[in-house]
């Protein structure tokens, strides 16, 4: 099943026809207009959630909405493109099929990850700046959640882009989810080795 302006929800139930008819289309239109509409979804609740979770109030005029609403569907563009870019390079670089090396295909990467990023893009804005809503429960659970279908529709995007098999896309998946939390994790302790030697240098 497929839609031409809803696959941004579709993907979460059937990713691989998704991606397919995304790659065959060959026209970011439906992507953008994708991007556009979870930009103005989350635009709204992102606000909700301030308002409801932190000691902001806000009182927004439409005009002022409706740029908000411009600019997160451009960090979205940006954001999707530069790591559609980046995986591209990665992946025709470092990875080969046997004796063929993987073609890079930055429009079919972007046709597809436009329909996932946003996800990944709100998840990380709430950890980052509602730190109250992160500790209940039920956000956990969620977060988890869908974390995991998150990571499975990735493996499924490089299996339709770059032709890998099913657990050779889940297997990279994996290499590349230990990758970003090793990085998390040293820049974590790196920010702690630096409060803790400037405390030091305080004390002296």
């Amino acid at each position: 099943m497929r839609s031409r302006f809803l696959n941004g929800f579709l993907v979460f139930v059937w990713p691989d026809l998704v991606f397919k008819y995304a790659i065959q289309a060959e026209t970011a239109f439906e992507p953008l207009v994708s991007l556009l509409l979870f930009a103005s979804i989350f635009t709204a609740l992102g606000l909700r959630l301030i308002q409801q979770f932190s000691s902001y109030t806000l009182n927004l005029r439409f005009a002022t909405a409706l740029l908000i609403i411009f600019s997160v569907f451009f960090i979205f563009v940006l954001i999707t493109a530069a790591i559609s870019v980046f995986l591209n390079w990665v992946y025709s670089a470092c990875i080969k099929i046997g004796k063929k090396k993987i073609q890079a295909d930055f429009l079919s990467s972007f046709c597809c990850h436009a329909y996932i990023m946003p996800i990944w893009l709100f998840l990380i804005s709430i950890y980052l700046f509602l730190p109250n809503l992160e500790k209940t429960t039920l956000f956990g659970i969620s977060a988890v959640l869908l974390m995991i279908r998150l990571l499975d529709i990735e493996a499924r995007l490089i299996k339709a882009i770059y032709g890998f098999r099913l657990i050779q896309s889940y297997l990279l998946v994996f290499v590349q989810l230990i990758l970003v939390v090793f990085g998390a994790s040293l820049a974590y302790f790196s920010r702690d080795i630096i409060r803790y030697l400037n405390q030091g240098c305080l004390v002296f």
